[in-house]
């Protein structure tokens, strides 16, 4: 999921010169809990080209919990 949707537009898997933040080094900018990176996902960034995710994904809020799951349990 993370890799056709976030990685594929904006979010690197490794370390690189793309506008979107690298997301497996640990430095959240909206908050690291699941709970805050689930949110930042479904709402997206205000001032940023963060979309909200919200009712994007085929399989709703459970596909945003894979992809916060994927975030945290992924080395960087």
């Amino acid at each position: 999921m993370f890799i056709g949707t976030c990685a594929g537009y904006c979010h690197a898997t490794t370390p690189s010169g793309r506008d979107a933040p690298f997301l497996f080094d640990d430095q959240w900018l909206h908050g690291g809990t699941d709970q805050e990176i689930f949110d930042s996902i479904a709402q997206g960034i205000p001032g940023t080209t963060m979309i909200p995710f919200k009712d994007k994904l085929p399989e709703g809020d459970d596909d945003i919990w894979r992809i916060v799951a994927y975030l945290t349990t992924t080395p960087g």
